[in-house]
Parts: structure tokens; C-alpha cells; sequence
């Protein structure tokens, strides 16, 4: 099978009037050779879960459901873990701004989410104070 995705790939350089020695046409043609490999089965496998995890967020997230916004503050505080290797290792300055934007963004939420909950128990209290009266 990969054998046919390599002569596909070679076709669609071609197609595209592409040079198939050039870097970008060469790494697309490799990936073609190479696609039943374990580490690019595994990678797909990563992507399609990421993917599926996306759109339960968005899902959740656009019907309003409380578990996504704490869904989304979890996995967006997870992106600071690779982030920070990038700030740390590669210090310039998009790892950098990506880093305190991210950490931003989840310290925001995170805030908001606690916020809320408090709002909601002070409520609640309230609420059954006033039917006790």
C-alpha cells in the first residue's frame, strides 16, 4: 500500500508542477514512502485524538455545558508544559509570548470558573436563607 501513496505523492508533485527534489516536495514524497511505519501510525492516531478532543470542547463549549469550560482551563494550561520547554530551550520571542499568553488565558479562566462557583454557592445560601425566614 505505501508503494501506491508514494506514486501518488510523486504524481501530485508533478501535477503541481512542483520540483521533487526541492525540501517541502522531498519530505512529502518520504512521508508517502514511509506511511505504514509505526511512528507516523502512532503520530495520526495523536492527531485524531487531539482532533476528537477539540470537538467535544467546542461542543461542550457552544452548548453552554460547565464541564467544557473546566475541560478547556485543563487543556490549555497543559500547552504551557510544552511551551515552557520551548521558553527554556529556544528563548525567543514567539515561545515566549505563546508561553505568557497561554498562561494567561488559563489563569484568566481558571479564575473566572472559581468565581463562578462562589457566586453560585453564596446564592444557594442566600436562596435558602431566605425560604427558612
Amino acid at each position: 500500500m505505501h508503494h501506491d501513496a508514494q506514486r501518488l505523492a510523486e504524481q501530485l508533485v508533478g501535477h503541481l508542477h512542483l520540483t521533487p527534489a526541492k525540501h517541502y516536495a522531498c519530505i512529502f514524497i518520504d512521508t508517502a514512502a514511509h506511511l505504514m511505519d509505526g511512528g507516523l501510525c502512532g503520530l495520526a492516531a495523536m492527531a485524531a485524538s487531539y482532533g476528537l478532543l477539540r470537538f467535544v470542547e467546542a461542543y461542550g463549549l457552544w452548548g453552554g455545558r460547565g464541564w467544557a469550560e473546566w475541560f478547556a482551563a485543563v487543556s490549555g494550561s497543559i500547552y504551557s508544559t510544552f511551551e515552557r520547554y520551548e521558553f527554556f530551550h529556544h528563548a525567543r520571542l514567539l515561545p515566549v509570548a505563546a508561553f505568557a499568553a497561554n498562561v494567561l488565558i488559563a489563569v484568566l479562566m481558571i479564575n473566572t470558573l472559581f468565581r463562578q462557583r462562589k457566586d453560585e454557592d453564596a446564592n444557594a445560601v442566600q436562596a435558602n436563607g431566605s425560604i427558612r425566614k
